[in-house]
């Protein structure tokens, strides 16, 4: 009936919306039932994704693959998510603001699979156009994901820099879940560096701010790294 194009475009203009909903209202009570939508409407995610690279509309594409980090960092597949942000981010030739967010999101996805100095590289990539741009939250997750890449190689100093820089930020947009990521990424830092007070004093201060989110995963990993200090300690009753 010579509609196709207009239902395909509205089609990929609502999940994209969803999408970006989902992994920007953290404090949403309902972001977690959105995430289980995503999670059900993978394919319908993939459809909308493939018609969006399908015209070449890179803007479309950056942002519903970028807004998926949260399904795919979460559930996975790592895979999945690297193809389809590689192919997206193909279409941009322009440095579009769509660009650093899906660098990001990538960047993540290569650490996570062991591709240290890849995940580095697309952090840096994704730094300079946060900066360029003044992004000062898109700062801050590029800096966060150049400090966990570089920390696994060895690299302490910078991650610290790195991630006080972009605690910094988040404390000045009192952006409380970048906070308590931010300093439970330099909790292993000082785990690293085997200081132990700074470990249990970081995450103390993050399971503050998770239970203030309402973040059950948070808590958790802040309750586990408390009895980790706890064992290591000695502290046998507080570890239980």
């Amino acid at each position: 009936s010579g509609e196709e194009t207009a239902i395909r475009d509205a089609h990929a203009a609502w999940f994209l919306g969803l999408a970006e909903r989902t992994d920007t209202e953290a404090g949403d009570p309902d972001r977690a039932a959105r995430s289980l939508r995503l999670e059900a409407d993978r394919s319908n995610c993939r459809a909308a994704l493939a018609w969006a690279i399908e015209r070449g509309d890179a803007e479309t594409a950056l942002r519903l693959a970028a807004a998926l980090g949260v399904v795919w960092l979460g559930r996975g597949p790592y895979d999945e998510g690297r193809v389809w942000l590689e192919r997206a981010l193909a279409l941009d030739d322009v440095g579009s603001p769509a660009r650093a967010p899906a660098l990001i999101v990538l960047a993540r996805l290569v650490f996570l699979q062991g591709d240290l100095h890849r995940a580095t590289a697309l952090g840096e990539e994704a730094l300079d156009l946060s900066r360029a741009s003044g992004d000062r939250l898109g700062t801050a997750r590029a800096l966060i994901a150049i400090g966990e890449a570089v920390d696994r190689q060895g690299d302490l100093d910078r991650s610290v820099l790195c991630h006080e820089e972009a605690l910094a930020i988040f404390r000045a947009l009192d952006e409380k879940r970048g906070v308590a990521e931010t300093l439970d990424h330099l909790g292993i830092v000082a785990w690293l560096r085997g200081e132990v007070d700074r470990y249990a004093a970081l995450a103390e201060e993050a399971l503050v701010l998770w239970q203030a989110i309402g973040d059950r995963r948070g808590i958790i990993a802040s309750l586990d790294s408390l009895s980790l200090v706890a064992r290591h300690r000695g502290q046998l009753e507080r570890q239980a």
